[in-house]
């Protein structure tokens, strides 16, 4: 891990964003759950369907992923759930014992430094958590010391921003409205892992094997723009702290700047903003 004094804020300013949106995630927890049923889905297809596994999931936000492979793998396996944020983790907690899953342990990790002993999990899973890591290399590097030999990683982050408008047009209509880029250049965003030939060398420099990057359409389907508004302000990170900040006529003009780009994607229905996932999976030498 690189650790000069201006990496290290970093890293502890995204945790202490992460952990202040831990609310917004919790109260559309149901959206987060349907919306990546499809990513979650491949992710553990390609880990397997073996019994009695040792699951890891790395910023697991509410905890979706990790749930679901307790789900599926059944009590023999024993998946740990855990998180950056330690509100997340509550969040994920509270979820695993709403729905009577008791195969879950959670715990506080950080993918860049993963406390935990080296080969001690057959699977880890990652749903879009790796592209705000600092150093995603140094995230893959210490997956790859916790797997078992042949343990198998399955990741998911987003692809390019041009096919991701569900978030790409807040991005653009705050830019707009503030006068500067956001997110700023150099940042771990949303998009930093989207270039499939980036991901696929990191994965291969982390020393995995056989690394396959899969396209997931997943789009934002919401019924109406307030809707969708109010669910990605709410859960978008770093955005989120900027726009609470917002004078009233600032936040207005903002709210009709986005009306005009969300409305190219209205439906009968409602709202439907495309967006694009990559799912990367590979072994461990």
């Amino acid at each position: 891990m690189t650790n000069t004094p201006g990496d290290q804020q970093l890293r502890t300013q995204l945790h202490e964003v992460r952990n202040s949106v831990a609310s917004g995630w919790a109260a559309n927890i149901d959206h987060i759950e349907q919306r990546g049923a499809r990513v979650t889905d491949l992710m553990l297809d390609a880990i397997g369907p073996e019994p009695g596994q040792r699951i890891l999931e790395l910023a697991c936000g509410t905890g979706a992923t990790g749930l679901a492979a307790a789900r599926r793998f059944g009590p023999g396996s024993m998946v740990t759930v855990s998180d950056v944020a330690p509100d997340m983790v509550a969040v994920a907690a509270e979820r695993a014992a709403e729905q009577g899953v008791t195969n879950v342990a959670t715990t506080v990790l950080d993918i860049e430094q993963i406390e935990m002993p080296d080969g001690v999990f057959d699977a880890v899973l990652c749903r879009e958590g790796l592209m705000f890591a600092v150093d995603p290399g140094r995230g893959l590097a210490e997956i790859r010391r916790v797997l078992t030999p042949r343990g198998r990683v399955s990741v998911a982050v987003w692809g390019v921003r041009e096919k991701n408008p569900w978030l790409g047009v807040l991005f653009d209509a705050v830019s707009a409205e503030m006068g500067f880029a956001v997110p700023p250049p150099g940042l771990p965003e949303p998009f930093s892992l989207s270039d499939p030939g980036r991901l696929r060398e990191l994965f291969v420099a982390a020393g995995f094997l056989d690394v396959t990057i899969t396209e997931v359409y997943d789009p934002f389907v919401a019924p109406d723009f307030e809707s969708w508004w109010v669910r990605v302000s709410a859960m978008s990170g770093p955005l989120a702290t900027m726009l609470k900040a917002m004078n009233p006529d600032m936040a207005q003009s903002l709210t009709g700047r986005l009306r005009e780009l969300v409305a190219p994607y209205e439906t009968d229905a409602g709202v439907e903003l495309p967006g694009l996932a990559m799912v990367a999976c590979a072994y461990r030498d």
